[in-house]
């Protein structure tokens, strides 16, 4: 498998589909479901470039938070988002393996993850380290997608004054996602278990009191309803996270028989021209192409070796 932060996802598309991924408006019902408090000290494991973490931040405060991921270039591009407003919150972002985490025993209150179940071929022996580092009595959490499309789910009703970009990408895209699949097959990173299997898996690792709240998303750039300097954002991230990740994949020998150079350049000047039409039209409020999603939340605590071994005699005396 090809760095996932180069040929998958990078930083840009991670903090583009998270701004409505991580729904603000159910931050308090996440943070609550998770138990955060002031002075718990919370690792989110399969980081990334810190957006579960940031989210979790913005609700809380006094909270010291360990972020740890494979990738070192997620771990730098973390590292250096840690904003200037910390909420009394403490940062640090870490290298590392989940399967041999670098932390004792018994290291934290919290131990949370975003779409890594999903991803983790290894989860197995990853659910092990994060319940071994987690303190007894301390909640481990997961917040997994349902549905792991990153295509609109509805492509808009664009006017006739969008075809001059709007055709051509339409027509390249599917070449530039073929291509993409051609050289980072998106099987290769979805290896992990599926989220149906989730809330059995917690109870399989005898954490106690599994629980699982949905939590869902729905996005578009005509909906009224979100900030204009977010869509902003959006549309920046949108464009460079694409161009990025294009360039990347095409500098791959076998992706020269998808595309010719002719076609990348093509779509890259495509590219461009969509960002510009989309921030020249940032008030439209009636193409609404959008895209949506529901993701589960599953927490668990971590039990004593007491409880462990009552549970297993109970469970031997009642023939189970």
């Amino acid at each position: 498998m090809k760095q996932w932060s180069k040929f998958f996802q990078n930083e840009e598309f991670l903090e583009k589909t998270r701004m409505f991924i991580l729904n603000e408006d159910m931050r308090d019902y996440v943070i609550d479901k998770n138990g955060l408090k002031p002075g718990l000290k919370v690792l989110d494991v399969g980081c990334g470039s810190g957006e579960y973490t940031w989210y979790l931040m913005k609700g809380t405060h006094d909270v010291d938070f360990t972020g740890l991921d494979y990738d070192e270039d997620f771990v730098k591009a973390a590292q250096a988002r840690i904003p200037e407003e910390k909420n009394g919150c403490s940062f640090r972002f870490v290298q590392g393996d989940a399967k041999a985490m670098p932390f004792p025993d018994e290291s934290f209150d919290i131990v949370v993850s975003h779409t890594f179940f999903n991803s983790m071929p290894a989860y197995k022996e990853a659910m092990k380290e994060m319940i071994r580092v987690c303190k007894t009595g301390g909640m481990v959490s997961s917040i997994s997608s349902t549905d792991l499309q990153t295509l609109p789910h509805f492509t808009g009703l664009y006017p006739q004054d969008a075809d001059y970009w709007k055709k051509p990408y339409d027509e390249l895209l599917n070449k530039v996602y073929k291509m993409y699949e051609t050289v980072a097959p998106f099987a290769d990173y979805v290896q992990g278990i599926p989220t149906d299997l989730i809330p059995a898996f917690f109870a399989r690792n005898h954490l106690a009191e599994v629980s699982a709240y949905p939590i869902g998303c729905f996005f578009s750039l005509s909906n009224h309803a979100f900030p204009k300097e977010k869509k902003k954002r959006y549309i920046e991230l949108d464009y460079i996270a694409e161009k990025k990740r294009l360039t990347c994949v095409y500098e791959q020998e076998e992706a020269k028989a998808c595309m010719t150079e002719e076609e990348v350049a093509q779509f890259l000047d495509v590219l461009e021209q969509r960002r510009d039409y989309l921030l020249a039209n940032i008030d439209e409020n009636r193409i609404w192409e959008w895209q949506s999603g529901t993701s589960l939340l599953v927490t668990g605590r971590k039990q004593s070796e007491n409880d462990l071994l009552l549970n297993g005699l109970f469970a031997f005396l009642n023939g189970r």
